[in-house]
């Protein structure tokens, strides 16, 4: 967990408005954050992650850990985010956006191998994933864009109440169409599987587009099984059933 001082941006709230924030969940920086999300805001929720996504690299300095960020960068981060969606500005310390700044600057550093030594280790499925990289074909998936585990709603309609910035749309747009595509692969696969929690998964593996899903689909299924273990991390199950919607995937492509 990082240390207050270095995690906030913003002084803390003290006008009467805060006795209506949303208060941080209790574990902060936990994997579970998401579900302390307004069910309102779930919708905007996915749209602040990608344009977080989007933006962070113009507005940080990848070379530096969140702590080492000058404080008016994070602020204008944060800043630029809330003017796209206001409604995050009814939570406390706006940690929803703050977190998940974090969260993906990390990550962002550890794909540029700033903080490769800190990469745990997981020693059943190190070496397998090992060979997976080796054999994966280079051409295929993009750098991951991003890192949660948490609840995902589908992607905002014309309907949603804000829109981002007119300097980053065009990729933005091209970003919610990939998503919006990967998401509906996942509800397709219906039965048992739940789809709401997987879609972040398979954008930080690179999965981001149906172009990528119908790349993955061509795999030999030792290699695609490989990837979905190691890369989305699914489990054997999980594994399956996607898997074998890869494959009708191919199939249809074929008939």
């Amino acid at each position: 967990m990082v240390a207050a001082s270095a995690l906030y941006v913003f002084p803390a709230t003290t006008s009467d408005d805060s006795r209506t924030m949303i208060a941080e969940p209790p574990y902060r920086l936990s994997r579970s954050y998401a579900g302390y999300i307004d069910p309102q805001d779930v919708n905007d929720w996915v749209a602040v992650k990608i344009l977080i996504r989007d933006i962070l690299p113009m507005k940080l300095d990848l070379k530096l850990s969140w702590s080492q960020q000058e404080l008016s960068r994070k602020r204008d981060l944060v800043s630029t985010v809330l003017s796209s969606y206001p409604a995050f500005k009814k939570y406390e310390a706006n940690w929803p956006v703050l977190y998940y700044c974090y969260q993906h600057l990390g990550k962002s550093r550890l794909y540029r191998g700033e903080g490769a030594k800190n990469r745990p280790n997981n020693s059943t499925t190190s070496g397998i994933c090992h060979r997976v990289n080796i054999r994966r074909s280079q051409s295929v998936l993009s750098t991951a864009t991003a890192m949660t585990l948490d609840r995902i709603s589908p992607v905002p309609t014309a309907a949603s109440t804000s829109a981002p910035s007119s300097d980053v749309s065009p990729r933005y747009a091209q970003m919610m169409r990939g998503e919006e595509e990967v998401t509906t692969f996942l509800q397709s696969i219906g039965g048992t599987f739940d789809s709401s929690k997987f879609l972040d998964r398979f954008v930080t593996a690179g999965v981001n587009s149906g172009a990528r899903l119908k790349d993955v689909a061509k795999w030999g299924v030792v290699d695609r099984d490989m990837f979905l273990r190691c890369e989305v991390r699914l489990n054997a199950f999980e594994c399956k059933l996607v898997s074998d919607a890869l494959q009708r995937m191919v199939s249809d492509t074929q008939e």
